[in-house]
């Protein structure tokens, strides 16, 4: 799940694209998953995916545990 944007397309285009802030944001993915992870990334964005209703199901129970997560965390 490396490659998911957390944002909606067109704040991560206008804002992250369009006005040349991609160095912050690519430093702080690096720092997170490493240089390989993201050598391996740049390649998988530019493939297509067609996910199952199970790998879409297992998403949506990653993201919503991954939050739950984050939310005890600020408590």
């Amino acid at each position: 799940v490396l490659n998911s944007v957390l944002l909606c397309f067109g704040h991560h285009i206008r804002q992250v694209h369009q006005k040349g802030d991609t160095e912050p944001i690519r430093e702080a993915l690096i720092k997170k998953i490493g240089h390989a992870a993201f050598d391996q990334l740049k390649i998988d964005v530019k493939q297509s995916w067609s996910p199952s209703l199970e790998q879409l199901e297992g998403l949506k129970s990653f993201f919503i545990a991954t939050l739950d997560a984050e939310i005890v965390e600020e408590m």
